[in-house]
């Protein structure tokens, strides 16, 4: 099941109209470069002789080399190498420039010849103080008395002395100069703006891999500029001479960068086989080796040890990209293509020099060209890759891990996009499936999944049998009539009223059942059903879901297949009334009665506690749940003496748990807190009891009230931890607590809303909130309890954040006293007695 963005997510106008602006732009481009390269084929001729000692008039008359001829070879060395240039020029009398086309000899001396007599001298170089032009372009000016002109050059170098010697028109060069500085902006432009764009991708990403681009281009940059030249006009004299002196350094670090980013873009560093990943990373590291051992070499001698080592980049490059295109890459198909461009222009430039191509403009700067197209092509490729990753993640985020079916985030995001249907009523159908997780240990893990998918498409098909309308979820091309939100509970939207569907479904919720073989293994999967109205709004669905949560959990207590649970009707206000009038009464009649939640240790698994957690049951309402009347109490001013009971009835209960129940918590509001007599009734109530049991007292206050009397509630919580009480700070993330409100009022704990761990393994925002909070908890010393945990997956992501006390179903449901005490002897009793 794969999720394909629409036609107005990823329409075909868009590339196509990028190749437009690319090939026009590449057109024009061309053209102006086409006419510097025919600023090259000057009219004017050039014999050159190559000397190896100091010219003579005997050795004056050797054999001339033409123009595309090797005129000294590509032998590396620290030697000076001696030419005679024999220029033909086309008209006498008029002004022209020798360009000597090689900014990185080190020291190039000119000297124009007539009659055997020197007339002019010359002295560039890249080593010698001299204006950046000359630098980047080293040319001499020079005039002829008739049609010819004699040149005796000498140059010195550590590395390559291959000089083009090219002559223009005064006019001619500066036209050229002009192309070529437009050249060299547009690379250096492209470069910046490539390194910029992707600092930004790494900063808002933290993907390395971003990072290693921006030092990628970078060092090309800075390469390219030293054998181009154009470095004279980025980097202040003292930087260039440093760079010139360890050219080879930049090329093994541009190499190092190429490698680790091949090996990160092509996912080698989450690869099955981890031996490749670790040889490239190895690879790219002796690498960077190289660029630091070899700085103190002599040019020509590091040189000739990095042409072996390219060699070898080249070859691993492709083996890399060779094993990936077989398992077919398509997200990837244009970082393979931006490597020919890179291939071509690193291969022309030694042909040049070892004399089996011309010299031209082409030739001179295939590998900046290439280069630049690499860089447009590695663009598109990491747009690519980011379109893949967004694919990936919003998959990821939408579907669960093990059973691939939507979960949570699928509903919201499908919801958040389908909004014509919003305004009629909507149903929440859930269906937990009870026994399912006690199968799974005995079937495969594919035969699970297998389980779920059926389970799916067998509810689905029954309640449309029953006669409801399931509303089609869609996200992408993707539709789906249902949800995951756990392992074991598939949500449904019912179009239509609560009540017509919990109608049907109190009447057939038996076939929701299935019996079903799974690995040869017959299991008999019972479900149990909760509706709620569903309110399709983004900040509402939550609480929709809760509620579904609630009507399972009513349906367990009244040993039903469903129950609904009513929060925005008619029925609802009706009921609120009633409880109102029966709450006065209820705490005279004792109707109310304590249940108990362990707290536990994460890691050790021990009980680190207990909380308190009040339960109303009606003679004839049955029960009610204290989220329907604890807001009634507190508009009510009932709060007030429901909450002294709680507190009264869970020290007497904790004076029969304390030998096993090292902290008591009990919920209070903060209204209870402000109360003028709160502490005096408090103090009251503990100076009656030993101080083993107050002292594990935990006022758990809840964020939902706000605080009317700030100095009030100030007075008595410090009055209150005079007493020894702790207190902590209830369902914390879900109102206005704030770092300030928990440091200024000294929270000795907090409590995690359920709200963040429910879906903590699938949700990447609630862990960030998580951790977040784990580290607040820390900096500020407070312990820091999680609420709401469900499965183990769940407890070890809890664990490996920090946050080491939770309580949640996984552990145990809030029970009776008497079974609380049974519950916590199974647990501590040792091996083999019967607890």
């Amino acid at each position: 099941m794969n999720i394909k963005p629409d036609a107005s997510q990823s329409p075909y106008w868009r590339p196509l109209i990028a190749l437009v602006i690319i090939l026009s732009v590449s057109a024009t481009v061309y053209a102006l470069l086409q006419h510097a390269d025919s600023l090259t084929q000057s009219s004017a001729r050039i014999n050159v002789t190559p000397f190896e000692h100091a010219p003579t008039s005997k050795t004056a008359t050797n054999h001339p080399i033409p123009l595309n001829g090797p005129v000294a070879g590509p032998e590396f060395g620290p030697k000076a190498t001696w030419y005679r240039l024999d220029v033909t020029l086309p008209k006498p009398d008029s002004d022209w420039v020798l360009l000597l086309d090689n900014p990185m000899i080190d020291a190039l001396d000119v000297y124009q010849v007539d009659n055997g007599h020197v007339i002019n001298s010359y002295f560039l170089g890249d080593l010698r103080a001299q204006p950046d032009l000359k630098h980047a372009l080293p040319h001499v000016t020079f005039r002829a008395s008739g049609q010819s002109a004699q040149f005796i050059v000498r140059s010195q170098t550590q590395g390559a002395p291959y000089i083009p010697f090219v002559v223009f028109s005064q006019t001619d060069f500066t036209l050229y100069a002009h192309l070529i500085f437009f050249l060299w902006g547009g690379f250096v432009c492209i470069v910046l703006v490539t390194a910029v764009y992707n600092l930004i991708l790494f900063v808002g990403s933290r993907d390395k891999l971003y990072l290693i681009y921006t030092g990628y281009v970078l060092a090309v940059m800075i390469t390219l500029g030293v054998v181009h030249g154009f470095a004279h006009f980025l980097f202040p004299d003292n930087a260039y001479h440093l760079l010139a002196r360890h050219t080879i350094s930049t090329y093994y670090l541009t190499a190092f960068f190429s490698l680790w980013f091949a090996l990160l873009y092509l996912r080698y560093n989450t690869d099955t086989n981890p031996a490749l990943y670790k040889l490239g990373k190895t690879f790219a590291f002796l690498l960077l080796g190289g660029a630091i051992l070899t700085a103190p070499l002599a040019e020509y001698q590091s040189a000739q040890l990095f042409f072996g080592v390219q060699l070898l980049l080249y070859l691993f490059a492709l083996y890399l990209m060779a094993r990936k295109l077989k398992k077919e890459f398509q997200w990837a198909r244009y970082y393979f293509i931006s490597w020919l461009p890179l291939y071509i222009g690193a291969a022309i430039g030694p042909l040049m020099m070892s004399g089996y191509l011309e010299y031209s403009f082409w030739s001179r700067h295939a590998l900046l060209l290439g280069v630049m197209f690499e860089i447009t092509f590695m663009s598109m490729a990491l747009a690519d890759r980011l379109r893949h990753y967004q694919h990936e993640h919003l998959r990821l985020a939408t579907h669960d891990p093990e059973s691939q079916l939507p979960n949570q985030s699928f509903l919201a995001f499908s919801l958040q996009t389908d909004v014509a249907e919003k305004t009629q009523p909507l149903t929440l159908i859930m269906v937990e499936l009870t026994n399912i997780q006690a199968i799974q240990p005995y079937i495969t893990r594919q035969g699970f999944m297998e389980l779920q998918e059926r389970l799916k498409r067998h509810l689905e098909s029954q309640l449309q049998g029953m006669g409801i309308a399931l509303y089609p979820l869609r996200l992408g091309r993707e539709h789906s009539l249902s949800v995951l939100l756990r392992h074991d509970v598939l949500a449904f939207i019912g179009m239509g009223h609560i009540d017509h569907h919990a109608s049907i479904l109190t009447q057939q919720a038996d076939k929701l059942s299935l019996q079903q073989t799974i690995d040869d293994l017959n299991v008999n999967i019972k479900a149990v059903t909760g509706v709620a109205e569903f309110n399709a709004q983004g900040d509402k669905i939550e609480q929709s879901i809760n509620a579904g949560y609630q009507a399972i959990e009513k349906a367990h207590e009244q040993r039903t297949q469903m129950a609904a649970y009513y929060a925005e009707s008619a029925q609802f206000y009706e009921r609120q009334i009633i409880l109102a009038s029966e709450l006065s009464k209820a705490l005279s009649n004792e109707q109310f009665c304590l249940y108990y939640q362990p707290q536990v240790e994460l890691e050790s698994l021990r009980i680190y506690g207990a909380e308190a957690l009040i339960r109303w049951h009606h003679p004839s309402l049955g029960w009610i749940y204290p989220d329907q009347f604890i807001p009634i109490a507190e508009a009510t001013g009932m709060i007030t003496p429901l909450t002294r009971w709680v507190i009264r009835q869970s020290l007497t209960d904790l004076e029969d748990m304390a030998s096993t129940t090292p902290s008591l918590s009990v919920n209070v509001s903060t209204q209870d807190v402000c109360n003028e007599t709160f502490c005096d009734f408090l103090d009251g109530v503990m100076t009656a009891r030993s101080v083993s049991v107050t002292s594990r007292l935990t006022l758990e206050v809840t964020e939902t009230t706000n605080i009317t009397e700030a100095e009030q509630f100030e007075r008595n919580l410090q009055r209150i931890k005079s007493m020894g009480v702790n207190v902590a700070i209830d369902d914390f993330g879900t109102a206005y607590a704030s770092l300030q409100y928990i440091s200024s009022h000294g929270f000795d704990k907090l409590k995690l809303d359920k709200a963040f761990i429910l879906n903590l393994a699938t949700s990447q925002k609630n862990q960030m909130i998580t951790k977040a909070t784990v580290s607040m908890a820390k900096s500020l010393k407070i312990e820091l309890v999680a609420e709401g945990i469900e499965d183990e997956q769940t407890v070890n992501l809890l664990v490996s954040m920090g946050c080491l006390i939770g309580q949640g179903y996984y552990f145990a449901r809030p029970m009776p006293k008497n079974d609380y005490l049974v519950w916590v002897d199974s647990i501590t009793a040792p091996a083999g007695t019967d607890a």
